[in-house]
């Protein structure tokens, strides 16, 4: 039987986060940022669970150390655009 991505705990997390994202910016945001950060906070949990989802396909050849050498730049922009994780409550990224 083949594996799926339905099997990883890292994609179920990120789908029930998705969800939970997208009932949450539709009832609690104001309006005026309901259409903005709303947009764009549902965009970005949608991305993690396809993130997971294009590396669960690729486990092996060129196409793999691509998604990785990807994901490395994208993990790094993000630990540049979030500094101050520390001051907010988050965890080192």
């Amino acid at each position: 039987m083949a594996l799926s991505h339905h099997t990883l705990i890292a994609w179920k997390r990120a789908d029930d986060l998705f969800i939970k994202l997208h009932q949450l910016s539709l009832k609690a945001f104001p309006a005026i940022e309901r259409f903005e950060l709303g947009s764009q906070l549902r965009r970005s949990a949608f991305s993690v669970a396809v993130n997971i989802v294009e590396g669960f396909a690729q486990t092996a050849g060129p196409s793999a150390i691509e998604f990785l050498a990807h994901f490395a730049v994208v993990t790094g922009r993000s630990r540049l655009l979030h500094p101050r994780r520390a001051e907010a409550g988050l965890p080192p990224g």
